[in-house]
C-alpha cells in the first residue's frame, strides 16, 4: 500500500490518514503497551531486587531471579504489575493513539513533510505531554 498525505478537511468525527478513528487508535496503543508491560513486569520486579538490596543473595539476575521463585512463586513476579498495567493502559494509550492524528495537524498546518524529524519529534513531544498532564499525577 502507498502513503497519502491526510486530507486538509477536518471532520466531526476526527480520522487519521488509514480510516481509524483517534479511539481505535487509543484502543490499539494501550493495549500493546498493556501487553508489554505485563510481560517485561517480572524483570523490572527482579532488576529491583538487585538494586534495592544489594546483598550476596541478589547478586545475580538469575540468581534472584531463582530466589523469587522459590520464595514465593509466580506472584513474586507479579508484584507491582496492575500498577503497571493502568498506567500503560491510561497514558500511553493516549501517547501512543494521538502520535499520528498530532502528526497529521503538524503536517496540515506547517505544509512540512511526513518524515521530518521535526514534525516527528514535535508529534512525540505534544502526544506524550498530553497523557502525562492528564494520567500522571
Amino acid at each position: 500500500t502507498t502513503a497519502t498525505r491526510p486530507s486538509t478537511k477536518m471532520s466531526n468525527t476526527i480520522k487519521t490518514n488509514n480510516n481509524n478513528t483517534i479511539f481505535h487508535k487509543c484502543l490499539a496503543g494501550g493495549i500493546g503497551c498493556g501487553v508489554s508491560g505485563f510481560v517485561t513486569n517480572p524483570i523490572d520486579v527482579i532488576k529491583i531486587k538487585n538494586q534495592q538490596y544489594r546483598s550476596a543473595q541478589f547478586r545475580t539476575f538469575t540468581g534472584t531471579a531463582q530466589l523469587i521463585w522459590q520464595e514465593q512463586g509466580v506472584r513474586g513476579f507479579l508484584k507491582g504489575a496492575s500498577a503497571s498495567l493502568m498506567r500503560e493502559v491510561t497514558y500511553s494509550s493516549l501517547r501512543m493513539g494521538l502520535y499520528e492524528p498530532i502528526k497529521d495537524v503538524f503536517i496540515m498546518g506547517t505544509n512540512s513533510e511526513p518524515d521530518s524529524p521535526l514534525v516527528k519529534w514535535a508529534s512525540a513531544f505534544l502526544s506524550g505531554a498530553i497523557g502525562a498532564a492528564i494520567f500522571n499525577p
